[in-house]
């Protein structure tokens, strides 16, 4: 088999938390299809913005500054802001190629190949 590695996550089993495990089932039922790469992130992104929104922040400027203490379990992993605006997660996630699949096997620091 073969291993990749991707800082996406591409979930459709919710195997990472509960969270991606509503969002995949809510994104199946939506869509009639499992989630596909980068499906949580861009949740995950709309999410932040929507919370920015709703806190009163229209304008970019006040957007950005509340993005700074925006911190939440996504569909994909925390969400958290580094001061310079990167995510402060570095996470990598494992994926074994194997009988026409690509399951994911866990976060870098935990996964495990198949035997």
């Amino acid at each position: 088999s073969v291993l990749l590695s991707c800082g996406c996550i591409i979930d459709p089993t919710g195997k990472s938390n509960q969270t991606a495990a509503q969002f995949a089932t809510a994104y199946k039922q939506r869509f009639g299809t499992d989630v596909a790469i980068y499906s949580a992130e861009g949740y995950d992104a709309a999410t932040a913005l929507i919370k920015a929104v709703e806190a009163g922040n229209t304008e970019p400027e006040k957007i950005n500054e509340f993005l700074k203490t925006v911190s939440f379990d996504g569909a994909g992993k925390k969400i958290q802001f580094a001061e310079n605006g990167s995510l402060a997660t570095k996470d990598i996630f494992i994926y074994e190629v194997k009988d026409r699949t690509i399951p994911l096997l866990g976060n870098s620091a935990e996964a495990k190949p198949s035997s």
